[in-house]
């Protein structure tokens, strides 16, 4: 077997979050020197898949872990990081680069190993720049653990400027450590669930749609509020909320007792996360802060409308047209920008519609531009001493 030159690790990969890692390794120019390791779940059919076979969200049903299930996972991610230290020990990869989405010392760890005994450079792909926390989670003691991992890193990949300006401001991260590439639009049909036909069928219902991990700085209050003003001035849509719920985050939805509204909280399998999307006519994402999602890319590869709040991740979007936005927690903007989406005629919707698939075509190969023109970077110094 061929010693690839750089190891691309991303542990949270399995079904949609998969796409993303697939986006970048199948644009590569040079990926027979690239190697992946992915969770057990990665759909693809290359790839080391040695991430979370038991403990993934996607399979809690079938191996019933409950309260187990963070313990598992914690052993499943030291068996796998040491299998990862294995291959690095006996082999010839320079670079190791690391998609993080989480905050876990064990990853800091294997990293530090990695650069400070094996001589490797390490490569970090920031998805939140700034880590997001639970009720009972302290902000400054995160934010100085993700500090150790971004000032170890020899180079941080991120998405938009957002990124970029929380990096370098505040964190002190040098501006000559970053590369920029655009998210990925991730192709839907690379899942193979079996129902493509479902995206280009006509909308049939009249329908607002939340979707995502129901943290408090998703803004859901922001969009509850604005739903009570829609009623109010007999909106005849309907609006649905899907989502895992942190835990004493359910009480939030017993503050509201609301007409026309559908919840879906929990985890929701792909074929139903995408399902869901594609019977909503608008996703609105009214969220209060965050660094990157990938929701809109994926929204608008299913061809939805998107509304969303002006913070600056969503503003660094070129995807994102300029009439989607309305102010960050204003929830009455928010409800005048819904009702006004709902008086929008078909024609006018399909002719949005039709001018994302044009920019959708030109964003993804600014995006193949950019990812070959970063990895080119990483694999050149995989031949320059650490």
């Amino acid at each position: 077997m061929k010693i690839k030159s750089l190891l691309l690790i991303d542990p949270g990969t399995s079904g949609c979050a998969g796409l993303y890692i697939a986006e970048i390794y199948e644009n590569l120019h040079h990926r027979d020197n690239v190697e992946v390791a992915v969770s057990y779940y990665f759909k693809e059919k290359y790839g080391k898949k040695i991430f979370y076979k038991y403990s993934d969200l996607a399979v809690q049903a079938k191996y019933r872990l409950g309260k187990l299930r963070l313990y598992v996972r914690g052993c499943e991610l030291i068996y796998a990081l040491l299998r990862m230290l294995l291959y690095l020990l006996g082999g010839d990869v320079k670079v190791v680069c690391y998609a993080l989405s989480s905050n876990v010392k064990l990853e800091l760890w294997f990293l530090w190993i990695a650069k400070r005994i094996l001589r490797l450079k390490i490569c970090i792909i920031c998805h939140d720049v700034i880590p997001f926390i639970g009720p009972d989670e302290n902000l400054d003691a995160k934010v100085r653990w993700r500090a150790r991992f971004y000032h170890l890193a020899d180079t941080l990949i991120v998405h938009n400027a957002n990124s970029f300006n929380e990096l370098v401001r505040f964190f002190k991260v040098p501006p000559y450590k970053v590369r920029e590439f655009p998210f990925p639009v991730s192709n839907i049909q690379r899942l193979r669930l079996g129902w493509d036909s479902l995206v280009e069928q006509p909308i049939a219902g009249r329908s607002f749609l939340f979707i995502g991990h129901l943290r408090q700085e998703k803004g859901i209050e922001v969009l509850l509020n604005a739903w009570r003003i829609c009623l109010r001035e007999g909106i005849d849509w309907s609006l649905t909320i899907a989502g895992n719920v942190p835990p004493g985050r359910a009480k939030v939805f017993d503050q509201y007792t609301l007409s026309k509204v559908r919840y879906l909280l929990g985890f929701l399998p792909d074929a139903e996360y995408l399902r869901t999307i594609c019977e909503a006519s608008c996703v609105v994402l009214p969220y209060v802060r965050g660094t990157n999602s990938g929701i809109p890319p994926t929204v608008l590869a299913l061809e939805r409308d998107l509304i969303v709040s002006d913070i600056e991740m969503f503003r660094n979007n070129p995807l994102i047209a300029g009439d989607c936005f309305f102010k960050s927690g204003d929830s009455e903007e928010l409800s005048r920008k819904m009702l006004d989406y709902a008086k929008m005629s078909d024609e006018n919707r399909a002719a949005r519609s039709l001018l994302r698939r044009r920019q959708i075509e030109e964003y993804r190969g600014n995006f193949r531009a950019g990812v070959n023109k970063v990895f080119d970077e990483l694999l050149s110094s995989s031949s320059n001493p650490v």
